[in-house]
């Protein structure tokens, strides 16, 4: 036989009712006033009905009594019978009395180090909205600078920290000048060993705990700068940017260009260098010295190094324009340069292990190649700390030139192309060339020794890029290829196709 609908059981709920039953606190037992008794009785009620209503009113406080001598499962089991008995508005005015009770607020219970470490699996909308649920759930999303500086690392909105060695920055005016001028780092000053944290006290754990607990000072930095690159995202993807003209001298062509966070650094066919102001458009410099077109532009802090077909490398003051160092001995153009700067060359997995930092070059190099199939590496001078070169002029001048003899900054002459050097690059001792002959060397910046000769290429090279966790060179082409070697063996281990052209 078919069971009746609305059958209303009188059994105890089901076990799993039993278990997530939730205790809460009881209220007090409400008992009715003077006035609440002393109201007449509706005149729709029979008398019968009316009595036995003021009857159980009468009873109320006694029962309210009972419920609370009832073990937990019995309140259970009378709350659920209840529940089922009772009409739908009045169901909902209790759940808007029980829901506000079962609420918790479990950032604002943990301790600080527990909350931020549970912010960690949130996404940066998450943790935004996160903020906005209350003075201190807000307090907590932007109190940990790890979590938000995760968030930056996962978006790619900043490039990867600089693994250059902190004495260089000074030397190129990135930081306060040091008592004396970098040349050769030492054993010990190549080291981390003096830049690693100073041993946990009482004091700094202390610190380190409020600063958990206490969203930084001024704001969260690293939520500031995810903040940004997401707007600037934004700006893009919908056309809201501002074009910024720099005015260059008519029929000057802009060969190569370099920038500085401020300013913008401009080599012209014309003999020329401009430095632009990014924020106005103006022209606040102009650096004059060189006698050819400038094809090739590094700049660091604020030194500035060009090469031009003058077939000279000058050095520069950012700050007032002037040309300290001049470098010779190319025989044809200088067609490109690269600074390499005492740097961490440990790969991501070594430095995940603890492996010592391993800091190369020993000093602070500038790499030219040019059109004369050779490149060199110099010492690079800082502007405001090294002596100007050429110095004055001395008995060991040649009278002809007017130059020294000899350049104590020129280090190596890396000869083995045989087509304009095109392309340079490196990082620590690795200096990676492209050529116009078709391929790429490898050499060691400390020794000058070619490691590698990588050949496969079918037209000039003009690209080059290092990944140095992977140890991987990518090479570009204009037989329209990238090429992947392995700079370790030199093996090619992938060859893209797909481009027609260069």
């Amino acid at each position: 036989p078919r069971r009746p609908r609305n059958r209303r059981s009188s059994s105890p709920p089901a076990e799993a009712h039993r278990r997530v039953a939730v205790r809460t606190p009881s209220p007090r037992p409400h008992t009715p006033s003077d006035e609440e008794m002393a109201l007449p009785p509706s005149p729709q009620q029979s008398p019968a009905v009316r009595s036995s209503g003021l009857a159980a009113m009468y009873s109320l406080p006694a029962l309210i009594s009972t419920y609370e001598q009832l073990p937990g499962p019995v309140q259970a089991y009378l709350l659920f019978q209840l529940l089922r008995r009772t009409p739908r508005p009045t169901l909902q005015f209790a759940a808007q009395t029980v829901l506000p009770v079962l609420h918790r607020d479990f950032v604002g219970a943990l301790p600080a180090e527990v909350a931020h470490h549970a912010l960690r699996f949130m996404d940066a909308r998450t943790l935004c909205r996160a903020a906005c649920v209350s003075r201190r759930w807000r307090a907590v999303a932007d109190g940990c600078r790890s979590v938000w500086r995760a968030r930056l690392a996962d978006a790619r909105y900043e490039a990867e920290p600089s693994r250059v060695h902190p004495l260089c920055l000074p030397h190129f005016g990135l930081g306060p000048a040091p008592p004396t001028g970098l040349a050769r780092l030492s054993e010990d000053e190549l080291s981390v060993a003096h830049l690693a944290p100073r041993p946990a006290t009482a004091e700094s754990v202390a610190a380190a705990r409020q600063g958990l607990s206490t969203a930084p000072a001024g704001g969260n930095p690293f939520k500031a700068r995810y903040a940004r690159g997401y707007g600037l995202d934004r700006a893009w993807a919908e056309g809201r940017c501002r074009q910024q003209s720099f005015a260059c001298p008519e029929g000057a062509v802009a060969t190569c260009v370099e920038w500085t966070g401020t300013h913008m650094v401009v080599g012209l066919d014309t003999r020329d260098i401009f430095v632009f102001d990014i924020a106005t458009g103006a022209l606040v410099r102009r650096l004059v010295g060189h006698e050819g077109g400038v094809w090739a532009l590094a700049v660091v802090g604020r030194t500035v190094v060009s090469g031009s077909t003058d077939r000279t490398v000058r050095v520069w003051d950012l700050d007032d324009g002037r040309c300290t160092h001049v470098f010779s001995g190319h025989g044809s153009t200088i067609r490109c340069l690269q600074i390499l700067l005492p740097t961490d060359v440990r790969t991501s997995a070594e430095r995940a292990r603890g492996a010592p930092a391993r800091y190369e070059p020993r000093e602070p190099l500038v790499v030219t190649g040019s059109r004369d199939t050779t490149l060199r590496v110099w010492r690079l001078p800082s502007p405001t700390l090294d002596a100007p070169y050429p110095p004055p002029r001395t008995a060991d001048m040649d009278v002809d030139d007017a130059r020294p003899k000899g350049n104590p900054y020129l280090l190596h002459t890396l000869s083995g192309h045989s087509d304009s050097v095109r392309t340079v690059t490196g990082i620590g001792n690795l200096v990676v060339s492209g050529s116009y002959d078709n391929s790429v060397r490898v050499w060691d910046a400390a020794t000058g020794a070619l490691r590698h000769q990588l050949d496969g290429h079918t037209a000039k090279v003009y690209a080059l890029v290092l990944d140095p966790d992977l140890h991987v060179i990518f090479s570009g082409s204009m037989d329209g290829t990238i090429r992947v070697w392995d700079w370790d063996s030199g093996a090619c281990l992938r060859i893209l196709r797909g481009h027609m052209t260069l």
